[in-house]
């Protein structure tokens, strides 16, 4: 079994009054489903000191912890792990000064047919404690996504990405912008121009779905929406919508928070992306289309 184990301890397990030789002291936050548990200082408590774990509530109270890390001086830094809604491995990483530097390692979340009963009830963390308070995270059943560098918060380099199976699809160059191999023809880029491909798009849009609450939205509506790369930014027209507002508006707010990941040589003209939302018989599809 791949996994990584970190020697330090999580604040339920150790609790210690100075960190980075500063008084500091634990803080708990709820809001909604997450908690967050992380030390402060004691002399400015709106500043995070030490360690940082946030946790998704569970069935039955149980908490899955969703991110792990360091603060100093309020800025990330050193290794952390972010999970999945239910425990499994998202993506880890180092940071230096509250940006992403080095190799990160991006990961899908494992589909419902590939998780036991046990685990959906009780939630899968890929993280646990031994009996030693060392950290263990896991990634025996965890399926790559996307690997490479970054610096200073910005991707550089190659990196490959990969589809749902695990294949290989596209290594790009971010440094230069250009796409060095794609196994996927250009008609299938085409129909889905952004790096991994439509697994790695449908991954994106249900985890911000799913943490926005918009997958219990019983309603249908459709949205096309006009995108187009200016410089490193993504721009994004509504060009047509039916359904109810707060579900179009939705569409677009989901669709600006993904990573800028598309493939720029497919936006030499405008492309357009048309999102359906439908719920028949309680039961929610999504789909997505592009044309150029």
């Amino acid at each position: 079994m791949k996994q990584i184990t970190i020697i330090l301890s999580l604040l339920s397990i150790v609790i210690t009054t100075n960190s980075y030789c500063q008084e500091t002291k634990v803080k708990r936050v709820q809001k909604g489903d997450y908690i967050e548990e992380y030390y402060v200082l004691k002399e400015n408590k709106s500043i995070k000191h030490g360690e940082y774990v946030k946790f998704q509530k569970y069935i039955l109270d149980r908490r899955i912890p969703i991110a792990f890390g360091f603060f100093e001086n309020d800025r990330k830094v050193g290794e952390w792990y972010f999970f999945h809604n239910g425990g499994a491995l998202e993506s880890f990483g180092n940071y230096f000064a509250d940006e992403k530097r080095g190799v990160w390692k991006e990961y899908y979340k494992p589909l419902y047919k590939d998780i036991s009963l046990s685990s959906l009830v009780n939630g899968q963390s890929d993280l646990t404690i031994d009996e030693k308070g060392s950290v263990i995270v896991s990634k025996k059943d965890s399926l790559i996504a996307a690997m490479g560098i970054y610096n200073s918060g910005d991707k550089m380099g190659t990196w490959n990405y990969y589809d749902g199976r695990g294949t290989l699809i596209h290594v790009f160059d971010h440094s230069s912008d250009k796409m060095i191999f794609s196994s996927a023809s250009d008609s299938t880029n085409r129909c889905c121009p952004y790096l991994g491909g439509t697994d790695r798009f449908y991954s994106y849009y249900f985890r911000f779905a799913e943490a926005s609450g918009f997958n219990n939205t019983l309603t249908d509506a459709k949205v096309i929406l006009k995108l187009g790369i200016d410089g490193a930014l993504l721009t994004i027209e509504r060009i047509n919508s039916n359904g109810a507002a707060k579900a179009t508006f939705e569409f677009e707010r989901l669709i600006q928070l993904f990573p800028n990941d598309w493939i720029p040589s497919y936006f030499d003209n405008p492309v357009f992306l048309t999102l359906e939302h439908k719920t028949d018989s309680n039961k929610l599809s999504v789909s997505a289309t592009f044309s150029q």
